[in-house]
């Protein structure tokens, strides 16, 4: 028998309609279904099935049959991926902004090898995070995952042909194989979310529930027909229920194995002759989504992030979620019918095979390639219709030391002091203020507590901190101010403004937790900063800290095309709510210590009823919640007028000399 000529089953193609169409929903608003991104687990589970189901009915297991296998699989994808993701690699040239998104194109090279996968998880980035989902090509994440499955399984299923000729202690075999892998899984991947997320050996166990559903198919028809038909339906409900109630949190390990054994439930059942309700996986309609699914899914999400430039893609805009989808149908379906089904007719591993290799599938490899460096070295930096962004979205650029001998600054805090660089530019350039950098990214602003997320405290910072506030003791003088800027708000509240944040699970104190929900966690963070503002006010020096600032619901890159979107228009009034209890708490330290002062630009910011990433044309934000070059630039006045008009004050009833400033 050739490989790859097995029992084709309707019900698999209706089951891929239920993988395909919650992550095309999900993708467009998580409201839609909450769990839709567990498509992609059914899809592994499918493969699982189909993958050891060819391997184990095909007679003949060499060398030169697990190559054929493992050849078919590859031309099954990479015609349509390539086409795709090359034509829509020109395409985002020219919305993309040149020398911000190099890693998007990167994705697309490294998944035209089946990697992009590994490329995402050796960048460290956060699949549901805000900018990492603005790639159009993140997608493909879960294509490397197959690709690379398909080859270790298939060389291992080799081995054991080798090793066991007899089919039944192969089969044994990857029971056993099955079963010790997924429960082996179950403890990495709680310990390991966010790589275990794109990570292969941590996404195999998926693929290992399709491999115990088809081993167990011969005992299935031995159940009765009764209870086959009540477990399949409660497979169906449960499955539909954890795809419309699961929460996009990868920590919580439960719905990605319950979507598992759902899916594995209703392969093992749906081959069952006479079990009713699979008549809903062989539906007509159902079946030809699932034929079509392979070509959505590489399809929808380039789509999705182009309609996202002009529309608010919310569960309530019908106009949008339309178009969406109704683009992603035509092009998958034009994409099925000329690239990927000619592909799948074509079966032969003659000599017209070796020529389809020859002459088709490599050359369009290497087409695909140029044309993706082509797009993002000549067409995205010389026609991008967003290269006016280029300098307004850029980082600051961040120095050790602006040298001035008129006073001196030292600034303290993470990204949010290192965002205000250009105002201290400014300032320096005008008024020969030195400015000392004693900044870290992600730094929050304690002595002794700390942030926990997912479980895991982080650590970073705090002994340069320490090292910090040590060496301003050691070298105070009442020439130096020293500035706070820090997001310290964020690792405090329950509510978040911004779509790409995660609550933390709290801040850790003495070793126990305190939940960010509720005002104890924001209590002791003050108790922590009055602390600390004792401990300085003997050294006589000068502190203004920087009031939260206000934050966006997006990136301010999703508002360059229609900044009028709704989701680029946020409530003043929802930020200044946000920020109360924190507000009142630093104004409450204000009038403790006299040698602290508060620095407020919110209304400089945002002075009208809503708070825009873009307004009038002039660009506020590089990001949700960091401001422009352009944007820190313009406070320059007002931080300085903060500085010069912090006069001498009695501390601790020591008088301190305002020199310079």
């Amino acid at each position: 028998m050739r490989i790859g000529s097995v029992k084709w089953r309707k019900d698999i193609e209706g089951l891929r309609a239920f993988a395909v169409i919650p992550v095309l929903l999900f993708h467009f608003d998580p409201h839609f279904l909450h769990g839709g991104f567990l498509g992609v687990d059914i899809f592994f589970v499918i493969s699982g099935f189909l993958i050891t189901k060819i391997l184990l009915e095909n007679k003949s297991q060499g060398l030169p049959d697990i190559a054929a296998f493992l050849y078919r699989r590859f031309r099954r994808i990479f015609p349509g991926l390539l086409v795709v993701f090359a034509i829509f690699s020109l395409v985002f040239s020219f919305f993309l902004v040149p020398g911000l998104h190099k890693a998007f194109f990167l994705t697309a090279l490294s998944s035209f090898f089946g990697v992009s996968n590994v490329y995402l998880a050796k960048t460290q980035v956060d699949y549901f995070a805000q900018d990492t989902n603005l790639n159009p090509f993140l997608h493909s994440w879960s294509i490397g995952v197959e690709l690379q499955f398909y080859v270790l399984y298939g060389l291992m299923f080799f081995v054991l042909r080798k090793l066991l000729p007899h089919q039944a202690a192969v089969k044994s075999v990857l029971f056993v194989f099955a079963i010790f892998w997924i429960l082996v899984s179950c403890h990495y991947n709680q310990h390991t979310s966010g790589y275990a997320y794109f990570d292969l050996f941590a996404r195999m166990w998926e693929f290992m529930f399709g491999v115990l559903a088809f081993l167990l198919l011969p005992y299935a028809k031995q159940i009765s027909l009764f209870i086959r038909s009540a477990i399949f339906f409660l497979a169906l409900i449960g499955l539909l229920c954890v795809l419309f109630f699961a929460e996009k949190n990868s920590a919580n390990y439960f719905p990605f194995l319950w979507v598992c054994i759902a899916a594995a439930l209703l392969l093992l059942l749906g081959d069952s002759c006479g079990v009713p309700g699979s008549y809903i996986l062989e539906n007509r309609l159902v079946r030809t989504i699932g034929r079509i699914s392979f070509s959505l899914y590489i399809i929808h999400f380039p789509v999705l992030k182009l309609v996202e430039y002009y529309f608010d893609t919310k569960a309530n805009d019908v106009g949008a979620l339309s178009l969406y989808l109704a683009i992603t149908f035509f092009l998958a379906s034009i994409n099925f019918i000329f690239i990927e089904r000619p592909f799948i007719v074509s079966r032969s591993l003659s000599a017209n095979s070796s020529l389809t290799t020859k002459h088709v599938l490599f050359p369009l490899f290497l087409v695909s390639v140029a044309m993706v460096l082509v797009a993002q070295y000549k067409i995205n930096p010389s026609f991008s219709m967003t290269r006016h962004l280029t300098a307004s979205l850029a980082h600051p650029k961040i120095k050790p030391v602006l040298e001035g001998d008129k006073g001196e600054v030292v600034v303290l805090g993470d990204s949010h002091a290192q965002q205000l660089f250009p105002a201290f530019e400014e300032i320096n350039r005008e008024h020969n203020v030195k400015f000392i950098n004693k900044t870290g990214s992600a730094c929050f602003f304690s002595e002794d507590i700390f942030y926990m997320r997912q479980g895991k405290i982080e650590y970073r910072c705090k002994k340069f901190l320490k090292k910090t506030l040590a060496w301003l003791k050691e070298t105070s003088h009442s020439n130096r101010l020293v500035l706070i800027a820090t997001r310290s708000l964020y690792y405090l509240s329950p509510v978040l403004i911004s779509e790409s944040d995660y609550p933390v699970d709290g801040v850790v104190k003495n070793g126990k937790l305190i939940p960010a929900g509720n005002d104890r966690a924001l209590d002791a963070f003050f108790i922590s900063l009055e602390a600390t503002l004792k401990s300085l006010s003997f050294t006589h020096v000068k502190i203004i800290y920087m009031a939260p600032l206000p934050e966006l619901q997006v990136s301010t890159y999703r508002c360059a095309f229609n900044p009028q979107k709704n989701e680029c228009q946020t409530s003043r009034a929802l930020n200044l709510q946000y920020r109360q209890k924190f507000m009142a708490k630093l104004n409450r330290l204000e009038r403790q210590f006299v040698g602290f002062k508060v620095w407020d630009p919110f209304d400089k910011i945002c002075g009208h009823e809503f708070c825009a990433n873009i307004y009038e044309g002039k660009v506020l934000y590089r990001d949700d919640d960091h401001l422009s070059l352009e944007m820190a630039k313009s406070l320059a006045p007002d931080l300085w007028n903060v500085m010069s008009t912090f006069k001498a004050q009695k501390i601790d009833g020591a008088v301190v000399r305002h020199v310079g400033l």
